[in-house]
């Protein structure tokens, strides 16, 4: 960090608070740029110019500060001012899908599992609410792939029922629904039972599928 005598130091503070509250954007940008010089965090100073631009209304500009602030938390390993920084962005932008993604990463890092199932339902429903059936797939494949998906099973099968309930095509995603019918069978064979009887109700020929996967399994066994 560059010194700074302590009292321009507060003398710049004040005046950065001073020209927000008049609502001077330009000079307190120029009073910002002034006052990063004697910053060594980098991430901080990044948040700092997007609150800037968010008390001014400049939306576009706090967001893209915003998100360069939260990766550069995230990768200096400070995952709680990222987690915040996150959160903060997904209310501005509700339908970024990366932001989502991070904080699912982010929560399982943290194991913060109450927010952790929220935005795993959250980055499995922003593509089946806008009926984009691939991408959902592509949401739920890449929680296996983080080995995320087997802690949160309900998810898994609310997005199995979802899908069937929106398109009759159930090929590509019965991956998927072996993933999770093997599980239940291993973990909770009671709810297997459920899983297996409204699987019957919704969809018959996934359904069928899914029973001789099981007698395939018997059999091998035997």
């Amino acid at each position: 960090m560059r010194y700074v005598p302590a009292d321009k130091y507060n003398v710049a503070w004040f005046k950065l608070a001073e020209c927000v509250s008049r609502g001077e954007k330009e000079r307190a940008l120029g009073v910002y740029r002034l006052l990063s010089h004697s910053f060594d965090d980098p991430a901080f100073a990044r948040q700092l110019e997007g609150d800037i631009f968010f008390s001014f209304n400049d939306q576009d500009a706090a967001i893209e500060r915003y998100a360069d602030a939260a990766r550069l938390y995230r990768a200096s390993g400070r995952l709680l001012e990222s987690l915040a920084l996150y959160e903060h962005l997904v209310v501005l932008v509700s339908q970024k899908h990366e932001y989502i993604t991070a904080l699912v990463e982010l929560c399982h890092a943290l194991q913060m599992h109450n927010k952790l199932v929220l935005y795993v339902g959250a980055l499995c429903a922003l593509p089946m609410n806008h009926g984009d059936l691939a991408r959902a797939l592509q949401a739920v494949d890449y929680l296996d792939e983080k080995e995320i998906a087997d802690e949160l099973p309900t998810v898994r099968q609310q997005f199995i029922v979802a899908w069937l309930r929106t398109d009759t095509t159930y090929e590509p995603i019965m991956h998927q629904v072996i993933k999770h019918a093997d599980y239940l069978a291993s973990q909770e064979p009671q709810a297997l039972q459920q899983f297996l009887t409204l699987l019957e109700s919704i969809h018959a020929g996934c359904h069928a599928q899914l029973r001789e996967h099981f007698q395939a399994m018997i059999f091998v066994r035997v």
